[in-house]
């Protein structure tokens, strides 16, 4: 019951006690008054003692969620949910261990009871779409949730990135491009956002601005994946020895992909650093022993350095592998 049905109640009990003792109205007026002060300190302390309880579990979820340990998390949720089955934080930290520990269905029920609950809560709205783009494979759905988050968060940048990646998905690069170069303008730049803008404009065959975005990116945060794409960027214009050391770079941050040595491996070839290309090719082969485009590649080292017998031993373990790639071999050999 309200304060205001509460006071209501009391006013006519006391009004019908009046009406037999003969106190006057101002006498059981400020008594009501003084029983509505206590009701409402009470109610005031209530809400004091359950905000307090609330600060205490969610700083010991939030704990466990920050540390990675999301089973742990989702235990202690649905411990919770008994007493708290309204509050969307405790929903949308169990979409997020759901979410975390790969339980997308289980995901997309938190969130869209968070959301039902509080439909600020943005960063629910935005893994909603997350979900609906990348597990369910429906853009469309995803669009309307991102837009929600971006309706009750303007400053998201993630959502911003998503959504762009999103539009870029059903062949929309330039709308793409424009919503992700606005939210940088309007609300900062973010590492995600710069790379994203950079691979977009790389698609539109812009690398001057691609290379721009991907270096800002990398003042940011210098991440393997980011010197990987500069590297293919110098790749594509024929600028070998700056592919090279790209490619150099990304291997320093991450040595144990094989992409990024088949990349390398690929660069040295073509900037004729043949016995150094073999050895990442070799790399890349270790790391993946049926990496088809790697032996390929290798058997193009191997010819030009005259080892008949191993390009030969690669060419045929290659088109084993993958028979595409007989007619790339086939074209070399011309």
């Amino acid at each position: 019951m309200s304060s205001a049905g509460i006071f209501g109640f009391f006013w006519c009990f006391f009004y019908a006690l009046m009406l037999k003792s003969g106190m006057t109205i101002l006498d059981y007026l400020l008594i009501a008054l003084f029983l509505l002060s206590a009701i409402q300190v009470y109610i005031f302390f209530r809400n004091i003692k359950a905000l307090s309880i609330k600060k205490s579990w969610q700083a010991e979820l939030n704990g466990l969620i920050d540390g990675g340990k999301f089973i742990e998390a989702e235990h202690l949720g649905i411990s919770l949910l008994k007493n708290n089955a309204k509050d969307p934080d405790l929903q949308y930290a169990l979409g997020y261990s759901a979410y975390k520990l790969n339980r997308m269905e289980e995901a997309l029920t938190y969130f869209n009871k968070a959301v039902s609950l509080n439909k600020y809560l943005a960063t629910a709205w935005h893994f909603l779409g997350y979900i609906w783009f990348y597990d369910k494979k429906d853009p469309a759905k995803a669009i309307i949730f991102l837009k929600k988050a971006v309706k009750y968060a303007p400053s998201l940048s993630r959502t911003y990135n998503t959504l762009a990646i999103v539009f870029d998905s059903l062949g929309e690069t330039k709308k793409a491009f424009s919503i992700l170069k606005k939210s940088v303008k309007k609300h900062g730049e973010d590492a995600n956002s710069l790379n994203t803008l950079g691979l977009l404009a790389f698609k539109q065959k812009d690398f001057l601005l691609a290379e721009e975005y991907f270096k800002r990116k990398i003042e940011l945060d210098p991440s393997f994946d980011t010197f990987s794409n500069l590297g293919n960027l110098y790749s594509m214009q024929l600028e070998y020895s700056a592919a090279v050391s790209a490619f150099r770079k990304a291997e320093e941050l991450e040595g144990t992909d094989k992409q990024i040595k088949y990349w390398l491996g690929s660069a040295l070839y073509l900037n004729q650093e043949l016995k150094e290309a073999g050895v990442k090719l070799t790399e890349a082969i270790a790391l993946d022993q049926n990496f088809a485009k790697a032996y390929m590649q290798r058997a193009f080292v191997n010819k030009k350095l005259k080892n008949d017998e191993a390009f030969i031993s690669d060419y045929n373990k290659a088109i084993s592998l993958d028979p595409s790639l007989k007619e790339k071999g086939d074209d070399k050999n011309e």
